[in-house]
């Protein structure tokens, strides 16, 4: 009797230490300790942990849910290119499964993966009322004004940090104080995520304090939302399709 609790206890403790997260995993150096993933209203995914025994057909996974390990085949989904990151033990994922074949996943999100700091260049832009403006008889040259505005172009880091309580740090910014009127350059305005959450597959994100409205009145900010998709997802670079085009990340290192 005894030998058999004994064998009980180990068998338990093998699948609780392969997916327990504990042993070496390959994510990023500023990410952080994982917590339960925030579900949003009419969000199909399902959240959990990959586990020992995972392959490049198959996932051995974890719902958050609780539970035993279930197996999928995942064979299809990377032929399609619809596992977001590379898949480690212990790693947090997102998975939507297919309606139409059980045991198989349509996509994959390596949520470690994705945490972390993102960032990107930006470049001034020339401000409208400079546009075609002709040089002056008694002013510097054309020449001279043109070494003068590239002297001016030069480039700022945006980013994110997305921590694991869904919250957005940014990185770079863009104040009235940075501002200078006088200038014949800007730089665009940098979004004021807030908030990051995985929706069905993509990536929804918040600008403003959507619980501070007293903050948002006081700053004049207006709550919105931005919906990316993820073009690919390497361990130092990030593509993130947006409505008005695709952004390239690269990782920041803290």
């Amino acid at each position: 009797m005894k030998s058999r609790t004994s064998f009980i206890f180990l068998a338990a403790w093998a699948v609780a230490v392969s997916c327990s997260g504990g042993m070496e995993k390959n994510q990023p150096e500023d990410t952080e300790t994982s917590e339960p993933a925030i579900v949003l209203e009419g969000d199909s995914t399902i959240y959990g942990m990959a586990c020992e025994g995972t392959s490049d057909s198959l996932l051995v996974f974890l719902p958050d849910s609780g539970g035993n390990p279930v197996s999928y085949d995942i064979l299809q989904a990377r032929i399609e290119r619809r596992i977001v990151g590379r898949i480690t033990t212990g790693d947090n994922l997102a998975l939507l499964l297919n309606d139409d074949s059980a045991g198989t996943v349509r996509s994959i999100i390596d949520i470690d993966q994705l945490k972390g700091s993102w960032a990107y260049m930006v470049m001034p832009q020339l401000k409208e009322r400079f546009k075609n403006m002709p040089a002056r008889k008694d002013g510097p040259s054309q020449a001279v004004l043109d070494s003068m505005l590239n002297r001016l172009m030069v480039p700022r880091e945006y980013g994110m940090k997305l921590l694991r309580d869904n919250t957005v740090e940014r990185i770079g910014s863009n104040t009235r104080r940075q501002r200078n009127e006088n200038s014949p350059v800007e730089y665009p305005r940098q979004p004021r995520y807030t908030e990051w959450h995985i929706w069905n597959g993509k990536l929804i994100f918040t600008a403003g304090n959507i619980n501070m409205p007293e903050i948002n009145e006081r700053y004049k900010h207006e709550v919105s939302h931005d919906t990316a998709d993820i073009v690919f997802l390497r361990k130092d670079s990030l593509q993130l399709r947006f409505a008005d085009g695709i952004r390239s990340y690269y990782r920041k290192k803290e």
